[in-house]
Formats: C-alpha cells, sequence, structure tokens
C-alpha cells in the first residue's frame, strides 16, 4: 500500500514515512496534527497504549489527534452486530485481520491527552470519530488549534 501511495502525487512538502508507531522516530512536540483511523483496533491494548503515548510526546501543546475507531451500533441492532463482531474473528482471521471493535477514549485519557468531540458514524462501517487534544487547557489559545472550535 505504502508503494501504492508513494507513485501518487504528494500535495506540498508531504512525505511517507513507513516506522513502528510504538517508538517515532521524529522529535518531541513535531506535529499539530495526527490522525489514526482504523490503526488501534487492530493492535493490543498494551500496544495501543505505547502508540497512543508516542503521539502524545509528538504532539506539540494545543495539537490535535483523530482517532476513527469500529463500534457496535447504539441501536437495536448492537446486540447482534456485536455478537457476529467477536465471532467472525475466530471463525475467518484471514478475512478480518484481528479488527475488533474498540471505543478508544480510555485508552486516549490514559496516554494524557483530552477528548474533546466524538461522533458516531452508522452508516457502512459503524465507528466513533474521536477529536482529542494535548494539554486541553491550552488547547483554546494555542496556534495549533487557534480557529479549530468545529469538528466536521
Amino acid at each position: 500500500m505504502l508503494e501504492r501511495a508513494r507513485s501518487a502525487e504528494l500535495p506540498g512538502a508531504w512525505q511517507l514515512e513507513q516506522a513502528d508507531a510504538r517508538t517515532l522516530a521524529f522529535g518531541d512536540e513535531s506535529f499539530s496534527l495526527v490522525f489514526a483511523a482504523y490503526v488501534l483496533n487492530v493492535l493490543s491494548d498494551e500496544d495501543g497504549t505505547a502508540v497512543l503515548r508516542e503521539v502524545h510526546r509528538v504532539l506539540v501543546p494545543g495539537g490535535r489527534l483523530v482517532v476513527v475507531s469500529p463500534v457496535a451500533p447504539s441501536s437495536r441492532y448492537a446486540r447482534p452486530y456485536r455478537w457476529l463482531a467477536e465471532l467472525l474473528p475466530r471463525l475467518l482471521p484471514w478475512f478480518c485481520a484481528n479488527i475488533r471493535l474498540l471505543d478508544p477514549e480510555p485508552l486516549i485519557r490514559a496516554s494524557g491527552l483530552q477528548p474533546e468531540q466524538r461522533r458516531y458514524v452508522s452508516r457502512g462501517y459503524p465507528s466513533v470519530c474521536l477529536l482529542a487534544v494535548r494539554d486541553a487547557a491550552t488547547a483554546r489559545t494555542s496556534p495549533a488549534t487557534r480557529g479549530a472550535d468545529r469538528f466536521a
């Protein structure tokens, strides 16, 4: 997948890096935004915690993290969906690729990041989108988040 992305034309000074997210080779406070879609739910809680500690380290004060993770829908279909989501990886591990339902908020809080907004997406793959901020007390005045009061 990375090779395919490298063959695409990237905007400006963007670069693609392959790395172990538990030990990033970037300096402290290097990024104002980190985006992790469908990453934490394929990791163990221990590895997910290590990744989020690294995210905390590389985010500037007031920097933002956006996480997307599959969750059970909040409807009458939640119980059958959970049952199926727990059964399928056991029956078809090659098909499910270790995907599990995960509410990442407790892991995010444990890493020292402060969740600010949460949105459920029920179309397609039921998921939760979370916006978290490093050092939330300074987030509203930080240049990294000034004018970023909306999560769209």
